[in-house]
């Protein structure tokens, strides 16, 4: 199964969006600030063929979701004005949870409030792996943050890791009390010897004396159960499509599209 999201910015990137669709052959298709209508968005995709059905949410209207399944196998189980929680439960497969994400940005928020509002989505993932009695849990989306963050890798909040063995020990024990880790291999993307053609998925370019210019904002979380169905060598910072480039020459964001770069992640799912 693949996974594609994009925050277009607000843009009309209908074209591009099919474009990336077809080509990294999507299942389930996510967008954070897009305003184009859902209508839209299936007139477009299914022009040429039936392909894409709406999987509207009820609570959550900053992110837009797309599949190749009727909703009734991509139900909203919990959502927020900044956060969706689906339970992915598709023919023969095992379900699993895929939580979508668009947290508030540096420009309204403090890192602090970032942080908070990690540990409130968190306490609401660990109420629903509770009630399903499984951690077959994926988050993906806008955080806002970069990987290194507190709201990103404290105990307390996503208690994200880099570390894929680290991950695998599945938790760990701070004043008594355990916690569970999720992976972030968005890590893997930093530096000029890292992962793929970019070191980042949005680039700011200020004044400040601390400048990061690539940011990894846009990124996906793995719970350990699901490790060994997460492939990773298929996860990737999209950085073209077939017909256009996202980057200028100086490897900059090209601003004919949007701030952010796409990314695809891929789930070889098991049979139930």
């Amino acid at each position: 199964m693949n996974i594609l999201f994009w925050n277009i910015n607000k843009k009309d990137l209908l074209v591009e969006i099919d474009l990336l669709a077809k080509s990294k052959d999507a299942d389930i298709i996510v967008l954070a600030e897009c305003e184009i209508s859902y209508y839209d968005l299936l007139q477009y995709l299914n022009r040429d063929e039936s392909i894409y059905f709406s999987s509207a949410g009820i609570g959550c209207e900053r992110i837009k979701v797309l599949t190749k399944f009727k909703h009734t196998f991509s139900l909203p189980i919990s959502e927020h004005n900044r956060w969706s929680i689906r339970e992915i439960q598709t023919p023969l497969h095992q379900s699993f949870l895929l939580g979508l994400v668009h947290f508030p940005s540096k420009v309204n928020w403090t890192s602090q409030s970032q942080a908070i509002e990690c540990g409130e989505l968190v306490r609401q993932i660990q109420s629903l792996e509770e009630n399903r009695e499984h951690k077959r849990t994926i988050l993906l989306g806008d955080f806002n943050m970069n990987p290194f963050e507190d709201g990103m890798i404290s105990s307390g909040y996503f208690h994200a890791t880099m570390d894929l063995e680290i991950a695998k020990s599945k938790k760990r024990v701070v004043q008594g009390r355990e916690y569970d880790y999720f992976y972030n291999p968005m890590w893997g993307f930093y530096g000029d010897l890292g992962k793929g053609q970019v070191s980042g998925t949005h680039y700011y370019n200020s004044s400040e004396h601390l400048n990061y210019k690539w940011n990894i904002y846009d990124q996906v979380l793995v719970r350990p159960e699901l490790l060994d169905e997460f492939v990773l060598d298929e996860l990737e910072i999209i950085t073209e499509s077939k017909e256009s480039v996202y980057l200028t020459n100086k490897k900059q964001l090209n601003k004919k599209f949007s701030d952010h770069l796409p990314i695809k992640l891929t789930l070889n799912l098991n049979l139930k």
